[in-house]
């Protein structure tokens, strides 16, 4: 599965040349297009993205206030900011913490497009599962004593999420803009998704700090649950239509 990249610019005219010169990248990753803060924001909301480019310059929610909702609700997608102002005057205005890059417009896509793409193989870098089940993959992981960062695509949804692995133990999780054990559970309900592993987990403390077998069975509890609500939910609309009928 390709990753997606979410561009968030208000210049149609610059939509039209990165769409056409990143074709060339198309086999890295898909594009998505943003106007502004605002529609990035619902677009982040409804799918995961693997990095998000922005333009600091835009009407409604500029690049700045863009970028600091990011940090505060998804600090785990990496940034490249994009602006007419200098490198240094936009590390002055934005540090780097979060930003992998800052480029001077007009752009010159052809460094972006070799930007992004280096970057995704980075993340990568230590191999990439395809269809695989999370609580299978990730027990493997802990069997491994692996330490990385994990990051996984529902094949189905495009939902997305990242796991930080120390030495085989599971640290962290995130899901959006959720964290910890609720986003273990979400993502270790999926059935088959494709995984990307970086050989690097950042310095942080534990914030799972229980067994990942004991996550799984928590995960698939609640699954089950769900599934016999929605089961439940669909036989009492059934009564109440009359579409469910005794011999």
């Amino acid at each position: 599965m390709k990753r997606r990249i979410l561009f968030v610019d208000d210049d149609s005219v610059q939509e039209i040349v990165v769409e056409q010169q990143f074709r060339g990248f198309s086999e890295h990753f898909d594009l998505v297009f943003a106007r502004d803060g605002l529609d990035a924001i619902k677009k982040m909301e409804a799918t995961y993205f693997s990095l998000v480019c922005i333009d600091l310059n835009m009407p409604r929610m500029n690049g700045a206030s863009l970028f600091a909702h990011i940090r505060g609700n998804f600090p785990h997608i990496p940034v490249i900011i994009m602006s007419s102002m200098k490198k240094e005057e936009m590390e002055k205005m934005l540090p780097p913490e979060g930003i992998i890059d800052y480029f001077t417009k007009p752009l010159g896509l052809e460094l972006l497009g070799k930007r992004i793409s280096n970057y995704l193989q980075r993340q990568a870098q230590g191999g990439t599962m395809n269809n695989v089940s999370p609580p299978v993959f990730f027990q493997f992981m802990e069997m491994e004593a692996k330490t990385c960062t994990a990051r996984v695509l529902d094949n189905g949804s495009r939902r997305g999420g990242i796991l930080y692995f120390r030495d085989g133990e599971l640290f962290d999780v995130r899901h959006g803009g959720t964290t910890g054990l609720d986003a273990a559970h979400e993502i270790f309900s999926w059935n088959d998704v494709t995984v990307f592993i970086e050989n690097e987990c950042p310095e942080m403390e534990n914030s799972i700090n229980l067994p990942l077998q004991t996550i799984i069975m928590q995960a698939v509890s609640m699954k089950d649950e769900d599934e016999e609500v929605l089961e439940l939910q669909g036989l009492e609309e059934g009564h109440a239509t009359g579409s469910v009928g005794y011999s």
